[in-house]
C-alpha cells in the first residue's frame, strides 16, 4: 500500500516532503487536485496520480499552471476542498486569476502549493513569492520539514475556509525532497460531489463588486494577522542573553544545528516563523523587547528581515537587525548548515573555529560535468539533423525541457532561452530585428503549456520562422507525466490524442511536416526544405523517450550482430578499420564498388550512387577531384556549405574533411587512373559535382552566416 494511504492515526511513516503534503491534503478531505509538473513540486502530482482513484473526485495534470489553478478554484466554488501544485515559476502563470480569487474568496478550502527553488537547481531564476502573497493579500505558510508540511497542508484548508481566501503553501527544494518521519492523522471517507450554488453578487467581480470585496479582503486579513500570533507554526523560545535569531522555512533546521554547535542553546532567543505572511506582529514585538541584536535567517530575499526591521523601528533604534542587508548572509543561492553556522558565529561574536568543532569534515568537490541528454534521446538526433541542414545561418531559440541540453557544443542549438513557450515569440522578434530566419525549439508538453499562443501570433503577424516541436511522447524532464498529446489523462483514463501537427495547421502554419529524427538523411532534408520555405513552418520531430519506454516495459531488448556480407564500412581508417577488421586497399575498393552498384540510378534529389553509398555523406567526385587539383578549400565548400559545416562549423569540418581527405587520397587518389562511378578523378570533375551533393543547392535561403 502507498504509505500516504495508510489509515493509521498516530502511526509513523517515512515520507518525502511532497508526499507529506499529499497526506495532509487527504487528511483534510481534499476532493479535487490539479497541477502542472515542475521540479521541485513534481512528486505532489505524481503521488496524487497514483492514489486518485477511489480517494478523490478528480485529479488532473493540467496544460499549465493557470488552468490548474482555475480548475481547482472552480471546484472550490462548488464547496469541495481543492489543491493545485506547481513550482515557483508556475505561480507567475497563475497570478492573474490568483489575485482576483482573493477578492472573491473560495467556498471550499483552496490551497496552492508553490515550491521554491533556492540555488536554481532546476530553474532559470530564483523567485520569492512571499512578495506576491503580500501583494495579493493571500496568507502564506512555509514548512521547515516533512512533518510540518503535512500539518500545514491540513491546517491550510481550515484557514482558507475560515478567512475565505486561498492559502499558499511554500516549501523549498530541501523540504520537498527530504524524507522525514511523519505522524499520520486520521483519514476521512472519500469526498462526495457538491452542487454549485450561484451567487453573482459575490462570484462576478465587476468593478462595483470588486471595490467592495477589496475592502472586505483587507478586513479579513487584519483578523488573520491577529490570529497567527497564536498559530502552532510560530514559536518563541526565550534565551538568557540579548541575542535574538529569527528563522523561517528549512533555515530553522540549519539554525537548530548551528545553535548546538556554537553552544548557544539557552542563551539566544529564537523566533521561528511558519507564517511569513501575515507576520505574527504581536509575537515579534514580544521577542524584540528582550533583544539588542537580531539575526534573521531566510533564503532568497530579505522579506522577513525587512518585516522584523519595520517592527523594530518603533523601538527607538535599540535593536540592530542583521542579515542580508548588512552582508552577514548571502542574498543568492541555497543555504546550508555551514552558511548559517558562520553567520551565527559572527553575530554572536564567537570565534569561527568553534563553528567547526565536532563537525564532520567537508568532502572535496567532485569534478564538474555539464548535464547531457540521455543515451538514445531523440532530441540529439533532431539537433544533429538541424545543424546539418541549417548550420550557423539561423539563431536557435530554445525552451524549457530536456532539450535545453542542446546548449553548448557539440549540439549548439540554444543561443537564447527565457521561459516556458518563449522560444517562438523570441525567434519572431529576433527575425524582425535582424532580417534573419530563425529556428524555435519547443517540446510537446511545453507546446501545449504556452506554445500555441506564440504560434498563433507568428501566423497572424506573418512571421518567417521555423518551429521544431520535439515530441518525445511524454513530459520527460519532470518525471514522465502524461500530456494532451498522449491520449491518456492523469488518472489513467483514455482520452483524445491531440496531434500537434493538426493543431499547427489550425493555427495557420503554412508548412507542416512530421519527421522521425532517427532517419537522419530524411530529417535533414525535411529541415532544409522547411527552412527554405517562406513563412511559418512547423516540423514535428516525433520519437518516444527511450527512458520512458524502458520504464514502461514497452522497450524490448535486442541483441545485434554484424552481417559481414552487408557491411558498409569503407575501410578508410588510419591503420585499421573502425570495426576492428584489418583491411587492405583492394578489399576497400571491392566494398566501395559493391555500394555503388547497390544504387545504380542514384537517389532522390539528383544524388549520385557513390554519394548515396558514402558513409561520410560526401559528394565523392567533386570532393576527391578538388583535392586532386590541390584546392582543399573547394573540397570543403563542395560539401560543407550544404551538409557538413551545418553540423560542425566550417573550421571543424575543414579539419574533419582534411583528415578524411588525407586518408582517402592515400587509398584512392594516388591511383590516378582509377575511376569512380564512371567519372574520371580529374580537375574537370569539379564542374559536374553539384548534382551529386547530398543536399542540392536549390531552394536554399540566402541568409547570412553567423
Amino acid at each position: 500500500m502507498n504509505p500516504v494511504l495508510r489509515d493509521d492515526p498516530c502511526g509513523k511513516a517515512l515520507l518525502l516532503g511532497n508526499e507529506a503534503i499529499v497526506r495532509g491534503a487527504l487528511e483534510a478531505g481534499v476532493a479535487v487536485a490539479t497541477g502542472y509538473p515542475g521540479t521541485p513540486a513534481s512528486e505532489i502530482g505524481d503521488t496524487f496520480a497514483a492514489i486518485a482513484r477511489g480517494r478523490l473526485l478528480h485529479f488532473e495534470y493540467s496544460v499549465n499552471e493557470k488552468v490548474a489553478f482555475e480548475v481547482a478554484y472552480g471546484a472550490s466554488l462548488s464547496g469541495v476542498r481543492a489543491i493545485c501544485s506547481m513550482k515557483h515559476l508556475g505561480l507567475n502563470v497563475a497570478a492573474d486569476p490568483l489575485v482576483t480569487s482573493a477578492y472573491v474568496g473560495p467556498v471550499g478550502g483552496l490551497v496552492i502549493v508553490s515550491a521554491a527553488d533556492p540555488g536554481c537547481h532546476t530553474s532559470p531564476n530564483e523567485q520569492d513569492h512571499r512578495y506576491l502573497a503580500r501583494m495579493s493579500w493571500i496568507p502564506l505558510l512555509a514548512p521547515s520539514d516533512p512533518e510540518e508540511a503535512r500539518a500545514m497542508t491540513l491546517e491550510a484548508f481550515a484557514l482558507s475556509e475560515r478567512w475565505r481566501v486561498p492559502v499558499i503553501l511554500r516549501p523549498t527544494t530541501r523540504v520537498s525532497h527530504t524524507q522525514g518521519v511523519v505522524t499520520l492523522g486520521p483519514l476521512p471517507p472519500p469526498p462526495s460531489p457538491r452542487e454549485f450554488r450561484a451567487d453573482p453578487r459575490r462570484f462576478v467581480p465587476v468593478p462595483g463588486i470588486a471595490r467592495r470585496e477589496r475592502e472586505d479582503l483587507l478586513a479579513r486579513m487584519r483578523e488573520a494577522a491577529i490570529e497567527v500570533d497564536s498559530s502552532p507554526f510560530n514559536s518563541l523560545v526565550r534565551g538568557t542573553g540579548r541575542l535574538g535569531i529569527v528563522a523561517t522555512g528549512v533555515s530553522r533546521a540549519y539554525l537548530a544545528d548551528a545553535i548546538d554547535d556554537l553552544g548557544l542553546a539557552g542563551e539566544a532567543s529564537v523566533l521561528g516563523i511558519g507564517t511569513p505572511f501575515p507576520l505574527p506582529a504581536g509575537l515579534a514585538a514580544s521577542f524584540l523587547e528582550r533583544c539588542d541584536t537580531v539575526l534573521v535567517v531566510e533564503e532568497m530575499e530579505p522579506f522577513l528581515e525587512d518585516s522584523i526591521r519595520s517592527e523594530a523601528s518603533g523601538m527607538n533604534g535599540k535593536v540592530v537587525v542583521r542579515g542580508k542587508r548588512d552582508g552577514l548572509l548571502p542574498w543568492a543561492g541555497e543555504y546550508g548548515p555551514s552558511v548559517v553556522r558562520a553567520a551565527l558565529a559572527r553575530a554572536a561574536g564567537r570565534p569561527a573555529k568553534e563553528a567547526g568543532a565536532g563537525s564532520a569534515g567537508v568532502a572535496p568537490a567532485l569534478p564538474g560535468r555539464f548535464p547531457i541528454l540521455c543515451a538514445g534521446c531523440p532530441h540529439r538526433s533532431t539537433f544533429t539533423a538541424v545543424r546539418i541542414a541549417i548550420g550557423d545561418r539561423a539563431v536557435y531559440l530554445n525552451d524549457i525541457g530536456c532539450y535545453t541540453l542542446g546548449y553548448g557544443p557539440p549540439l549548439r542549438t540554444a543561443d537564447a532561452l527565457l521561459a516556458m513557450g518563449s522560444s517562438i515569440p523570441m525567434a519572431a522578434g529576433i527575425g524582425r530585428a535582424s532580417g534573419r530566419k530563425n529556428v524555435a525549439f519547443i517540446g510537446d508538453s511545453t507546446f501545449f503549456h504556452s506554445g500555441i499562443t506564440g504560434l498563433v501570433n507568428a501566423a497572424y503577424n506573418l512571421d518567417d520562422l521555423l518551429v521544431i516541436v520535439l515530441d518525445n511522447r511524454i513530459t520527460a524532464m519532470t518525471g514522465h507525466q502524461p500530456n494532451p498529446g498522449m491520449g491518456v489523462t492523469g488518472m489513467g483514463e483514455a482520452g483524445p490524442d491531440l496531434r500537434i501537427e493538426e493543431i499547427a495547421r489550425a493555427c495557420g502554419a503554412s508548412l507542416v511536416r512530421v519527421i522521425d529524427p532517427h532517419d537522419q538523411r530524411a530529417a535533414a532534408i525535411a529541415v532544409r526544405d522547411a527552412y527554405g520555405s517562406k513563412g511559418l513552418s512547423v516540423i514535428v520531430s516525433r520519437a518516444p523517450c527511450p527512458v520512458h519506454l524502458a520504464r514502461s516495459g514497452a522497450h524490448e531488448d535486442a541483441c545485434y550482430e554484424v552481417d559481414d556480407s552487408r557491411c558498409r564500412s569503407c575501410q578508410i581508417t588510419c591503420g585499421e578499420a573502425a570495426c576492428g577488421l584489418a583491411g587492405d586497399e583492394a578489399h576497400a575498393r571491392v566494398r566501395i564498388a559493391k555500394r555503388v552498384l547497390a544504387h545504380p540510378s542514384g537517389t532522390a534529389g539528383g544524388m549520385s550512387p557513390c554519394t548515396a553509398s558514402c558513409p561520410a555523406n560526401l559528394c565523392v567526385q567533386g570532393y576527391v577531384a578538388a583535392y586532386q587539383a590541390g584546392d582543399a578549400s573547394a573540397a570543403v565548400d563542395i560539401n560543407a556549405d550544404v551538409y557538413g559545416a551545418a553540423l560542425f562549423g566550417t573550421a571543424a569540418v575543414a579539419l574533419l574533411f582534411w583528415s578524411a581527405g588525407a586518408v582517402m587520397l592515400g587509398l584512392v587518389v594516388r591511383r590516378s587512373g582509377w575511376r569512380t562511378s564512371g567519372i574520371p578523378l580529374s580537375p574537370s570533375a569539379r564542374t559536374s559535382s553539384a548534382a551529386s551533393r547530398i543536399l542540392p543547392r536549390a531552394n536554399l535561403p540566402s541568409h547570412p552566416t553567423r
